[in-house]
């Protein structure tokens, strides 16, 4: 598998988390979505300070991954024996220790976030066998303007690009956030009804930690000296833990915890496992934290503007 489909098959993976039907709410709120046809976001405006979070970890299933190019070595050699052409020999410790290592720093400001995601994967060259890597590094600028991919080795960045509308755009909101909101809006009758049989969905439920989230709260845990608070998603097993330390600014999302606002210092699912290493809360805001390189080539794809305020 080459680097660019395994990403594409990690982030289908991750993005089945963004599908996932909130099917209760919809009926229940029904036309309070119109009220809120901004899209759930709140307007914020200080970015002044940031936290970071350093995590690494490996791509897939490591095991499998090491076992499977294992495999594909071997096939490979087997394929070549009888050819006359040049088999390389396996590296002396044998396959290497990560396939699909990576680094992701991720920088959280009041409205904004920005991944960036660095590392490597290893595969079988079937010319020779031999076992090679290919790097790989990219970002996603993500608020509620939109996101912007970036690839800092093709130097290319596609989407929604222009950093002043980042700067400028409202906080993005997590789905238990806009189900919030939603509710808050509605007529007091209204808003009492659709709360009385949320509760009622939630004490029948056996797997749900509230009725409008997907996420099942579990222990606190300490990642990187942070205290964080462990989710699991039944509906795929994914596990994630998400730091809320005090601060000066509600902290938003990144593309890897879209669900629960906070800082992500754990994440185990099947596209991804990552742990934090480094975090540092409140630091003064670097403006090149989110910039793109001058000399990129840029594909900016506008949309409207969307804003809650009346």
């Amino acid at each position: 598998m080459s680097y660019a489909s395994y990403t594409s098959y990690a982030m289908k993976n991750m993005n089945r988390l963004l599908l996932l039907p909130l099917s209760l709410a919809v009926v229940l709120i029904g036309d309070a979505t119109a009220a809120n046809a901004s899209g759930g976001v709140t307007r914020q405006t200080n970015i002044g300070l940031t936290h970071h979070v350093h995590l690494t970890g490996y791509g897939g299933d490591n095991e499998v991954n090491r076992k499977t190019l294992l495999d594909q070595y071997h096939a490979c050699a087997n394929g070549l024996a009888n050819s006359g052409r040049r088999i390389v020999s396996l590296p002396q410790d044998g396959v290497p220790k990560i396939i699909f290592s990576e680094n992701v720093d991720i920088d959280y400001g009041v409205n904004m976030s920005m991944t960036r995601f660095e590392g490597e994967f290893f595969y079988v060259d079937m010319d020779d066998c031999g076992i090679r890597s290919e790097p790989h590094k990219h970002a996603t600028l993500l608020s509620a303007a939109g996101e912007c991919k970036i690839d800092y080795l093709k130097k290319t960045a596609q989407g929604q690009c222009d950093l002043n509308r980042h700067v400028n755009a409202d906080r993005r909101l997590t789905p238990d956030e806009q189900m919030a909101d939603a509710i808050a809006k509605l007529p007091a009758d209204k808003r009492a009804l659709v709360e009385k049989a949320l509760r009622g969905k939630a004490a029948t439920s056996a797997t749900a930690s509230n009725s409008a989230s997907p996420l099942v709260a579990g222990e606190t845990r300490r990642i990187a000296n942070v205290l964080c608070q462990s989710y699991t998603l039944p509906t795929t097993g994914a596990e994630f833990c998400i730091a809320t330390p005090p601060g000066t600014f509600p902290i938003p999302v990144s593309p890897l915890n879209l669900l629960k606002a906070g800082l992500l210092l754990e994440a185990k699912q099947a596209a991804m496992t990552l742990v934090a290493d480094r975090v540092s809360l409140n630091q003064a805001a670097d403006a090149s934290l989110f910039t793109i390189p001058r000399d990129f080539s840029i594909n900016e794809i506008l949309v409207p503007q969307r804003s809650n305020r009346q």
